[in-house]
């Protein structure tokens, strides 16, 4: 059904000496349906920064909640998670269909007017997997290929996160 998996990559940090506290760990590549971009710029001073929109740990528990089903088996039910559709995602590990992955007309970095929707302020420029997920969006529905996560049976390029695939990130 999806023509790419992105993991969900977390990591997570001690927080008041014993609780830990886990987090989405890539908001720059994560952009929920419609256009829901989820980076929030960096800024020096904390004092100055934006509040708008979820944070990490809000990011993380909505992925796990809007994608959580339960399965009634014999021994009861049994919490299952379903691919989250989304616009862009990676979080350490996207697996794509071969037909896609090999499309020579998108790559990581291609930019597009389209792009600058999704452009940082301090790195001046897209995140590569949004970049490559957007020109993917663009050829496929060029091409008339039928999507389905995108919520209005158009044309283009379904990718989700799948929430149980874990990817831990940590500072080294």
């Amino acid at each position: 059904q999806f023509h790419a998996i992105c993991a969900n990559g977390i990591f997570v940090r001690l927080k008041d000496g014993d609780y830990y506290d886990k987090r989405h760990y890539d908001t720059y590549s994560t952009i929920l349906l419609p256009k829901n971009w989820l980076f929030r710029e960096p800024e020096l001073n904390k004092k100055k920064r934006k509040k708008k929109g979820m944070d990490q740990s809000q990011t993380f528990r909505h992925i796990l909640k809007e994608s959580k089903s339960y399965v009634v088996g014999d021994e009861g039910g049994a919490l299952i998670y379903n691919p989250l559709p989304v616009r862009s995602c990676f979080g350490g590990l996207a697996l794509y269909r071969a037909d896609v992955w090999m499309d020579p007309e998108c790559r990581y970095d291609i930019y597009h007017e389209d792009d600058a929707a999704f452009t940082s302020k301090n790195f001046r420029h897209a995140c590569e997997h949004v970049v490559f997920h957007e020109c993917l969006r663009r050829k496929m529905s060029e091409d008339g290929r039928k999507s389905g996560s995108m919520g209005d049976g158009g044309a283009g390029f379904d990718i989700a996160v799948m929430p149980d695939m874990l990817t831990l990130w940590h500072n080294t």
